[in-house]
């Protein structure tokens, strides 16, 4: 379920790739992705079939309910990172359809899928983006940073971090984390444009 959760994930986030944070808003659907990558067997899980059904919950702009699906299938694996990575997107995005209070939801929810798993990028990256919401530069260049340390040569996390460290006056990680930035894929038109 791991190795189908990131594809799905990274597939969907594939598309953010200028130095703003990107929020949750700009994610991408796509149907062929869901017939594809939805598939589920008969013998799995019910955890796989309840993330599924949340998946495709929330594709449909249901968050709610997805956040149930994915709390029913929490209650049978309580240290899945995935899984509250996934009920905290669902904060995440309802977020940003005006139910501000959700956005601690999504914090907590992001916060605890990274310490079940302190690797999972895209939990670091959005709790990153929801610092930077909250004007906490850094807070969320710290977030960036840490990330770092497990995927040191990621283009968008360098990016980020190079934005967050300019709101946060910190021009020397500005300067670093842009430069890298630029290392990894010099033809990226918008690092030049944007620094």
């Amino acid at each position: 379920m791991k190795l189908f959760f990131y594809v799905l994930i990274v597939f969907l986030f594939s598309s953010c790739a200028d130095n703003q944070p990107k929020s949750v808003a700009n994610v991408p659907e796509n149907r062929y992705l869901l017939q594809e990558g939805l598939k589920i067997k008969k013998d799995d899980n019910q955890i796989a079939v309840l993330t599924k059904k949340g998946i495709l919950l929330m594709q449909e702009g249901r968050y709610e309910e997805a956040s149930k699906e994915f709390q029913k299938a929490l209650k049978l694996d309580i240290q899945n990172s995935s899984l509250h990575f996934l009920n905290a997107l669902t904060y995440h995005f309802r977020s940003l359809n005006g139910d501000k209070k959700m956005l601690e939801l999504a914090e907590v929810g992001y916060k605890i899928a990274l310490k079940f798993e302190p690797s999972n990028y895209l939990a670091s990256y959005l709790l990153g983006h929801i610092y930077f919401e909250k004007k906490d530069y850094k807070k969320a260049q710290n977030q960036f940073a840490n990330e770092l340390l497990y995927d040191k040569n990621n283009k968008q996390l360098l990016k980020s971090l190079a934005t967050a460290s300019y709101y946060a006056k910190d021009m020397s990680t500005f300067y670093w984390a842009a430069k890298k930035a630029y290392e990894i894929d010099p033809k990226d038109k918008n690092i030049l444009r944007d620094y």
